[in-house]
């Protein structure tokens, strides 16, 4: 089915039946072109099963001095936050509205589909329309993107995946042959790749001459000009029964006017069948047009668009058209409503899921006090059931109104379009009275030129989606348009708070306290409301008072942390309360919740020892010291190390103390330091030795001389020599053998050297040898 939309503004309830609000709304323009009169429009909007809403489109894009008509695409999640966004142009950098897509679909909450045209460049100053379609992802990663350029301009209008999962898409393509005749056209598409599987294309005459014989816009809802085009297919169902595909649009006979032409396919491609119509009362023919089609249950087909009546006692003029054919091609019933003077117009259907199914129709009709926006029930027989007007919306004597789009969700129609110069929601209930009863109205105006809301998505009453367009003229500025989206939701409202989640029980001090609040919507609407917290001491005297707000989805828990925070101060007790402010609230017993919370010093502590200059050897048990103050210390953690504090070693954690236990490890080191961390529920606090101490390594020594070979005699005086390597000795030992180090003989000790002297005993031997034992505090 075809599905125009847009995006929406800051939409103010202009007039309202019964209380309806506005739960976001997103406005998208390029600031670089705010001030131009280029294109800025949604043209169909689709919201997935978690509130989701995508849309595509139009949108003015560049940079300083430049700007191209670029196809756009968005997602914005179920609270109105930009996703993300998409745009790009053909090689012909369009103008004004070149280059677009017209329509969107969706797979699940996976992917998103669109087609629409770009403005490619053919050479010189020569372009053409080329029919694109893509495909994202949900994270809006491109999966391909294809186009179609034959000669000419080719266009596609609608998209719809199939009962198979198969894609299809729909449009007008251009050709070189008869008097360049446009064609009616139909393609499938894989999902995989986007490549296409068949292409089905038609001229209803190929004897009729290529012209635009009317400057009037057929459709009146500004964006697509089909009098542009001769032979075009404009919308595309599906059949649920059996995949068939049922396509409708307008093709250029013999009489040089167009009819409705519809056809059914098989997802092979096979033509099943293809209709004309075109009012078989008038006795002058004009263009008969499809704007839209929908399959019903029971594979009953329903074509809304306009055909021509003119008699001989009747002026010309377009009538509000809807025809029923079955699934075999027949055509079973027409309708066709004629207004009061000017042209009427019927653009889309929908049904219901009543059995057999109703037909719901909306568009406009001129109704003496001007064109109105108009929607009609039928039943499936076409037989009115809102009475001979239908739902008639409009403003005032003078002002014309249009019906762009319709939707129905579960016991209520949805229509989107324009009041005079307002953008328009109505929602009717789908009872069968006359008139029928509307439930809530919508009117919104950016300045004084026309806003619109051309479509409408809705998975719920909460969730009603309508995209659009806003014009306005600033004071000094040309006018320029946005593109907007929003959503509308039938609240009825009750939030309460269910719990203070924090602050709660102990917290340190000087700790920002950023307060976290649970939030249940008991209601059945999404709800902004707001959230006061206040936290004091001392009754009447807070310290915290702050009122923020909280989106809150119906059916939902929130937890909502606040973003300003206040910084924690020792007291005993603190009271905190946080109550819900919302207008409307249907239970207000539960909007409040309370309780308290202490906040504690942290922990200071100092260590003494070592403080520097310590020589502790490795191995040795030494005493650490240190002080404590502030609140009180639960534990102490032990740290060392060895490089001055760059790194820290964990060592060791008990109940906090003055004095720790260290049995020093076997790290010798001239940087030592000690950090010692004191632990309470408040928090932590550390300090660490000021200035670097020793950890002492045993000593080493390397004996030179002698080291065998020597012939010293008895009595004489010798010189020994050696080296000393890590840890610094205090003395050296001197010891010689007999026999070769089988036996050691003391001699002396003397304050460690490198040299030393040494009487030769009167023992003489061939197996002398010497020793010698270095010595320090750490062994």
């Amino acid at each position: 089915m075809l599905r125009k939309s847009l995006l929406l503004l800051v939409l103010v309830p202009m007039l309202a039946l019964a209380h309806v609000d506005t739960m976001w709304v997103r406005q998208y323009y390029d600031s670089l072109h705010s001030g131009t009169t280029w294109l800025n429009r949604a043209t169909d909007i689709q919201a997935d099963s978690h509130g989701n809403a995508y849309l595509c489109g139009v949108a003015t894009t560049g940079g300083p001095g430049w700007a191209v008509s670029s196809l756009f695409l968005a997602k914005y999640n179920q609270w109105g936050d930009t996703a993300w966004t998409r745009a790009f142009s053909g090689s012909g950098h369009g103008y004004w509205g070149d280059d677009i897509a017209h329509a969107i679909t969706l797979e699940g909450d996976s992917f998103v589909y669109f087609v629409g045209a770009y403005d490619i460049a053919v050479g010189g100053d020569t372009n053409e329309f080329a029919m694109a379609w893509e495909k994202f992802d949900s994270s809006g990663a491109e999966k391909w993107r294809k186009h179609m350029d034959r000669p000419g301009d080719d266009i596609g209008f609608d998209i719809a995946r199939g009962k198979f999962g198969d894609l299809y898409i729909c449009g007008t393509c251009w050709t070189d042959s008869f008097n360049g005749l446009s064609k009616f056209l139909v393609a499938r598409i894989n999902p995989s790749d986007g490549d296409t599987i068949w292409t089905r294309s038609y001229i209803l005459d190929t004897a009729a001459a290529y012209h635009k014989k009317h400057a009037q816009d057929r459709h009146p809802d500004f964006y697509d000009d089909y009098v542009d085009y001769d032979n075009c297919a404009t919308a595309l169902a599906i059949d649920s029964s059996n995949g068939d595909i049922v396509v409708t649009g307008f093709g250029l006979d013999p009489n040089y006017e167009r009819e409705v032409w519809t056809m059914k396919f098989n997802p092979s491609g096979t033509r099943i069948w293809e209709k004309t119509f075109h009012n078989l009362s008038t006795f002058y023919h004009d263009d008969d047009v499809g704007f839209d089609v929908i399959v019903a249950n029971d594979s009953n087909i329903y074509v809304a668009g306009f055909d021509y009546l003119e008699t001989d006692l009747l002026e010309e003029a377009w009538n509000f058209a809807v025809i029923r054919y079955d699934q075999n091609g027949t055509r079973l019933d027409v309708v066709s409503l004629d207004g009061d003077e000017a042209d009427d117009f019927a653009t889309t259907v929908c049904l219901d899921n009543a059995s057999p199914q109703n037909v719901y129709v909306t568009g406009c009709m001129d109704l003496l006090s001007g064109m109105r926006m108009v929607t009609h029930k039928f039943s499936h027989d076409l037989r009115r059931r809102w009475g001979n007007h239908g739902g008639v919306w409009g403003r005032a004597l003078g002002y014309d109104d249009y019906g762009y789009d319709i939707f129905y969700k579960n016991g209520r129609v949805y229509v989107t379009g324009n009041d005079d110069k307002d953008l328009t929601v109505v929602c009717y209930s789908d009872a069968s009275q006359i008139p029928p009863d509307t439930i809530w109205t919508f009117n919104y105006s950016a300045d004084t030129l026309p806003d619109l809301g051309t479509a409408i998505w809705v998975n719920d009453s909460d969730h009603v989606y309508v995209g659009g367009q806003s014009n306005r003229i600033p004071v000094g500025v040309n006018a320029w348009s946005s593109i907007f989206t929003g959503r509308f939701f039938y609240p009825e409202r009750d939030v309460g708070i269910d719990t203070i989640l924090y602050p709660v029980g102990i917290i340190s001090e000087s700790t920002v306290v950023y307060p976290r609040i649970q939030i249940t919507n008991y209601g059945n609407a999404f709800t902004a409301c707001s959230v006061h917290v206040v936290i004091d001491s001392t009754p009447g005297h807070p310290v915290y008072d702050i009122i923020e707000t909280v989106a809150v989805p119906f059916g939902s828990t929130v937890i909502d942390t606040f973003t300003n925070g206040w910084t924690a101060t020792p007291v005993d007790t603190y009271d905190i309360t946080a109550n819900t402010i919302l207008a409307d609230d249907i239970n207000p017993t539960n909007d409040t919740a309370n309780g308290n919370f202490i906040v504690l010093a942290k922990p200071s502590v100092t260590v003494t020892v070592p403080n520097g200059g310590e020589v502790w050897p490795v191995n040795s048990a030494q005493t650490i010291t240190c002080t404590h103050s502030g609140g009180t210390a639960i534990t102490d953690s032990i740290f060392y190390s060895t490089d001055g504090g760059a790194t820290w070693i964990f060592q060791f954690k008990e109940a906090a103390a003055n004095t720790h236990t260290w049995n020093v490890p076997d790290t010798p080191t001239e940087h030592a330091r000690i950090r010692i961390v004191a632990f309470n529920v408040a928090g932590t606090a550390h300090d660490e030795s000021d200035s670097d101490f020793i950890i002492l390594g045993r000593p080493s020594v390397t004996l030179t001389v002698p080291n065998g070979g020597e012939v010293w005699p008895v009595n004489s005086v010798q010189t020994i020599t050696c080296t000393h390597g890590s840890g610094p000795a205090d003395a050296d030992s001197v010891f010689y053998s007999t026999n070769g180090g089988a036996t050691w003989i003391f001699q002396f000790e003397d304050t460690a050297a490198n040299s030393h002297t040494w009487n030769v005993p009167d023992t003489p031997t061939e197996h002398a040898r010497i020793r010698i034992v270095a010595i320090n505090a750490a062994g």
